[in-house]
């Protein structure tokens, strides 16, 4: 295709490449999911900071630093 993947990583260094693709397709399920009445719950995690990498030890959800 003509494209060098290096020189996208320099401009775009957030692997997301533009952020919600896995929210917007959680989002989609439950539309779907309410449009055919079928019952559901959704979880999520509000992050004030955009994004970051995360780590579970244990069972718990930790904020990766440094």
């Amino acid at each position: 295709m003509g494209v060098d993947l290096d020189q996208i990583a320099l401009v775009e260094p957030d692997a997301a490449l533009g952020n919600g693709g896995l929210g917007r397709l959680a989002a989609c399920f439950m539309d779907s999911m309410a449009a055919l009445r079928i019952p559901a719950y959704g979880y999520g995690i509000r992050h004030e900071n955009r994004l970051f990498a995360q780590r579970i030890r244990d069972g718990r959800n930790f904020r990766k630093t440094g």
